[in-house]
C-alpha cells in the first residue's frame, strides 16, 4: 500500500535532473521512510503445457453464425535472460510463419483477411508459446488449420529464405527504433529498473540482439520448436437450440 510497501518513481521527459529530484522530495520523499521489503508472492500458477498434446479441443460461440476461429499452439520454454537470443529467433521466425501464412491464405485462397502469429515468451512465467490464429467462415476453419500444420513442417523443414527473413526483420527493427522516440517507451523500460534492470537491458539491446540472429538460427528455432504436435482448437458458433428444435418431425 501507498503507507508501507517501496515506491519507484519513474520519471521520463524534458525535465532536468535536479528538478526532477526537487518534485520527488517534496512529493513522495517526504512520506515517511519505508521499513518492509516488497513481498515475495508464494501462491502464483504458471501455465504449463502436458508434455503430449491432446486432442483437438472444440468451444462454442454466442456470436454471430458466420463467424469462427481455429489456433494452433505450439508449447516452447519457460523464457529467461539467458535464452533471449533463441527467444528472438523464434520471434522472427513467427514473424516469417505470419508473413508466409497471410500470402497463402489471404492473397491465394482468399479465405481469411487477417491471419495472426505470435509468441508470448514472459520470463519466469508462464511456458512460451507460439501461436497460429485465424478467423473465417466455419466452413472454412478445417482448411485453414491444415494449411497453417502444412507450413509448420515446411518451416520445419527448413523452408526459409534469407529473402524472408530480411523481410521479417526490417518492420521489426523499424519499429523498435520508433519506439525508441517515445517516452512512453522509455517509461515502460524504466519502470521496476530499481529490482531488476533486465527490461532496460532487453530494451537497449534489442536492435543489435535482433540482428545477431541468423537465418540459421531461425531454421534451428523452425526445426526445434515447429516439430512438434501443437494444440489445435476450434471455436464454432453454437448450434441454435430453437432452430435444432424446429427441425424435428
Amino acid at each position: 500500500s501507498m503507507t508501507r510497501d517501496p515506491i519507484e518513481v519513474t520519471l521520463v521527459g524534458d525535465i532536468d535532473e535536479a528538478s526532477a529530484l526537487q518534485l520527488v522530495g517534496d512529493s513522495f520523499g517526504a512520506l515517511p521512510a519505508r521499513t518492509e521489503a516488497l513481498p515475495q508472492r508464494t501462491d502464483m500458477t504458471y501455465l504449463r503445457f502436458p508434455s503430449t498434446a491432446p486432442p483437438p479441443l472444440r468451444a462454442e460461440h454466442q456470436g454471430p453464425a458466420d463467424k469462427a476461429m481455429g489456433e494452433l499452439v505450439w508449447p516452447l520454454y519457460v523464457a529467461t535472460p539467458a535464452r533471449r537470443h533463441e527467444e528472438y529467433s523464434i520471434k522472427l521466425l513467427a514473424a516469417i510463419f505470419n508473413d508466409v501464412l497471410r500470402r497463402r491464405v489471404r492473397n491465394e485462397l482468399g479465405k481469411t483477411y487477417a491471419p495472426a502469429v505470435a509468441t508470448q515468451t514472459p520470463d519466469f512465467a508462464d511456458q512460451g508459446q507460439l501461436i497460429v490464429a485465424v478467423e473465417a467462415y466455419p466452413a472454412d476453419i478445417d482448411l485453414l488449420i491444415r494449411e497453417s500444420r502444412a507450413l509448420a513442417g515446411r518451416l520445419a523443414a527448413g523452408e526459409i529464405t534469407a529473402e524472408q527473413l530480411d523481410a521479417a526483420r526490417i518492420p521489426m527493427l523499424v519499429s523498435v527504433r520508433q519506439s525508441t522516440q517515445n517516452n512512453l517507451h522509455w517509461a515502460s523500460a524504466l519502470s521496476g529498473s530499481s529490482r531488476d534492470p533486465q527490461n532496460l537491458v532487453d530494451q537497449l539491446g534489442m536492435v543489435d540482439d535482433l540482428n545477431a540472429v541468423t537465418l540459421a538460427d531461425v531454421k534451428k528455432a523452425a526445426a526445434d520448436w515447429l516439430s512438434v504436435q501443437p494444440l489445435e482448437v476450434r471455436v464454432l458458433p453454437a448450434v441454435s437450440t430453437t432452430t435444432a428444435g424446429s427441425a424435428q418431425p
